[in-house]
């Protein structure tokens, strides 16, 4: 996936700061603040490199941030393989500066990288191992596709986009009931088409009316359609991984930043906790809202908010620290 170095990030201040708590009672004022100071250091730090030299430096940096946002994802619907596995299939998916469009054709080229993650063979490889990697592969083209399709091209979120996406993510993986990919892969559940096409015109509308400046807003607006995905549920099979690529679509598309929702067991159970809201597997136990004693007041999508909030947060952190790291290593040999 190819990293525009180019495209500033949304830095200036929202024109109405809420004066709430967030889930865990931290405020959103001042997760504000250090969003803005995140992403104004991101900035700087690109700003003081050429652009051949910031999509070097962030190319590593964001494929493994995107590398672990497949993986939080999947951890939350209990698909994929572990950090090191994800972290190994990954890298070369985001990495790579083909085309996502011929991304059917790339699946041979990973026959050599998956078996190496089968070594040593001091154990017999089962169908469960093979459908685990390809859950990682194929959510990590998947995301390519679109993240390259809405932020680097500048696309809307169209109808054909998503359709691709979960085509392209359920490629070669039968359901859990044992439908080959073919008979649900890309195919909306007839029940919820229309809801699906109204709330895509609804986006369009909604992602126009976002100011370059207005963090806080673009957040709510990710998160929202986030909740509202998962409540139509537009495929058999998904949704849960859908509804987050669709969030950090939106969020890399507004913000210029990603969140990777279930980092940690903790954020896993307040995500289960909001239930339907995040798109949490419906196999899945739900956890009683009564295990989250911060703000109880915040249920549904503004738990959600508060979620993805402090996540782009954490994302920016990283992505800032990491940047002046490597800028202040290249001044050094500079000089």
């Amino acid at each position: 996936m190819a990293v525009d170095a180019s495209r500033p990030l949304a830095v200036a201040t929202d024109r109405v700061v809420v004066n709430q708590d967030t889930l865990d009672g931290a405020s959103v004022g001042g997760l504000y603040a250090e969003l803005v100071r995140n992403t104004t250091a991101i900035q700087k730090s690109l700003q003081a490199l050429s652009l051949d030299d910031g999509i070097l430096v962030l190319e590593p940096i964001v494929s493994k941030l995107l590398a672990r946002m497949i993986y939080c994802s999947n951890r939350i619907d209990d698909v994929g393989g572990d950090w090191d596995a994800t972290m190994h299939l990954c890298q070369p998916i985001f990495r790579s500066k083909k085309s996502t469009l011929d991304v059917y054709r790339e699946e041979l080229e990973y026959e050599a990288l998956v078996d190496s993650c089968r070594q040593p063979r001091s154990t017999i490889v089962t169908p469960a191992d093979i459908r685990r990697e390809h859950e990682i592969i194929q959510h990590a083209k998947a995301a390519k596709y679109m993240l390259t399709e809405v932020y680097l091209h500048g696309h809307e979120l169209s109808e054909e986009i998503l359709l691709n996406t979960h085509r392209i993510m359920t490629y070669n993986i039968d359901s859990a009931d044992g439908a080959p990919p073919t008979e649900y892969g890309g195919v909306y559940r007839s029940s919820s088409a229309p809801s699906q096409t109204s709330e895509q015109s609804a986006l369009t509308t909604d992602l126009a009316g976002i100011e370059k400046d207005e963090l806080l807003k673009a957040v709510s607006v990710a998160s929202n359609y986030c909740h509202v995905f998962c409540n139509i549920r537009p495929f058999s099979e998904g949704n849960g991984r859908m509804g987050r690529l669709l969030l950090n679509a939106i969020l890399l598309k507004t913000v210029g930043a990603v969140a990777c929702l279930g980092n940690d067991t903790q954020s896993r159970e307040s995500l289960k906790a909001v239930g339907d809201s995040v798109c949490g597997s419906p196999k899945r136990e739900q956890v009683s809202p009564g295990k989250i004693t911060a703000t109880p007041h915040l249920h549904g999508p503004e738990a959600l908010r508060s979620m993805v909030l402090k996540s782009v947060v954490e994302s920016t952190r990283h992505l800032a620290k990491a940047l002046r790291a490597e800028t202040g290593i290249r001044y050094s040999n500079a000089a």
